[in-house]
């Protein structure tokens, strides 16, 4: 654990190397059912400067935006088992040329 103390506005940043993954406990999942997560509003941080929050007091401006187009085709594969719809993704993949 690294503790940082700085000024608002902070961005913080990670790397995927900076840490290995670690995996939720039993114990662990089954505490986080019963955590609150707290709200924090305005009126709990009285000293904040307000010019500086939200789009007007951003830094940065964003040009535009857009959807990406959608490029791939889906198809569903269907079966009445498991093993009738396995047959069928296998097909599929061999007439494709991917196995």
């Amino acid at each position: 654990m690294e503790v940082i103390e700085t000024k608002f506005p902070v961005l913080c940043t990670a790397t995927k190397e900076s840490n290995k993954p670690r995996y939720a406990t039993v114990k662990g999942v089954m505490r986080s059912f019963n955590t609150e997560i707290g709200q924090i509003t305005l009126a709990d941080l009285p000293d904040a400067d307000t010019t500086k929050m939200g789009l007007k007091g951003s830094p940065t401006k964003v040009k535009a935006t857009f959807t990406p187009k959608r490029t791939a085709n889906c198809v569903n594969i269907e079966g009445v088992s498991p093993v009738e719809i396995a047959d069928n993704l296998i097909g599929k993949l061999v007439e494709a040329k991917v196995l």
